[in-house]
């Protein structure tokens, strides 16, 4: 059964944990980072509720969304569900849509997004099509679904061509947690949890560094560890990626 946090706004703590992730974001809300209605969430209570609602169901191939996909729910544990793994690098947080030619950051920003997903994930497809038609039980896999509409588009275009390509595939949406209006939506087939709205801690961390780097400061002394924890985040992310490359490359010779 999906956890329902609906009437909460909370905020993952997706790369500290346990008593200093609770303290930590405390000192967020302290230092005015973070609303103080926020409700704590760690990342291993959305892992556990995907897992729990896959009981023993077994997948030819997983698809990790990057970035959340990977993060938040390619674990071993997870790995188990599925014969083979891959990613596809449609994370938001590393595209520059705005800056697409002739359109202006101020409108058509879900356009200018839409072309940068177009982009990246047909030339994917062309990329992994044996691969695609190989597999008939295919999981898209993401991490969080926000209100907008940006990740429900990313994630339906993606479905979309992967079936364009292999028409008899099954492919199921796994998101770990999904905002209540979001989660309203057929797209979605497994969802872990539902709240109101969220945020993630990775996410106030990029957005404080990059603040950081345009006006040329530095972080106050109290953010430091934070940061510091951000920085091994990234470490560990592309250790993931890294892993599921090699994995990917074997299963294809």
């Amino acid at each position: 059964m999906t956890i329902d946090m609906s009437r909460k706004d909370v905020v993952i703590d997706d790369f500290i944990g346990g008593e200093e992730g609770r303290e930590t974001i405390k000192d967020l809300k302290w230092f005015g980072k973070l609303y103080k209605i926020y409700v704590p969430l760690e990342l291993g209570v959305i892992q556990k509720a995907i897992l729990k609602k896959l009981k023993k169901k077994k997948y030819e191939l997983m698809i990790f969304v990057e970035t959340g996909g990977v993060y938040f729910l390619c674990t071993p544990e997870m790995l188990e569900h599925t014969v083979r793994a891959t990613t596809i690098p449609v994370s938001e947080r590393k595209m520059e849509y705005w800056r697409h030619p002739g359109i202006s950051p101020k409108y058509g920003s879900h356009k200018a997004f839409m072309l940068e997903v177009q982009r990246i994930t047909k030339q994917w497809i062309e990329d992994n099509k044996d691969l695609l038609k190989a597999n008939q039980k295919i999981a898209i896999v993401e991490g969080d679904v926000g209100r907008g509409d940006f990740s429900y588009i990313r994630l339906a275009y993606i479905r979309k061509k992967i079936l364009e390509i292999n028409p008899n595939a099954k492919v199921e949406l796994i998101v770990g947690i999904i905002t209540t209006k979001q989660a309203k939506r057929r797209l979605f087939d497994i969802v872990g949890v539902t709240a109101g709205s969220h945020t993630k801690l990775s996410d106030i961390a990029h957005n404080e560094i990059e603040n950081n780097k345009q006006l040329n400061i530095s972080p106050v002394d109290a953010m430091k560890r934070f940061y510091k924890h951000y920085e091994l985040y990234q470490k560990y992310y592309q250790e993931i990626l890294e892993i599921l490359a090699k994995s990917n490359r074997s299963t294809k010779k």
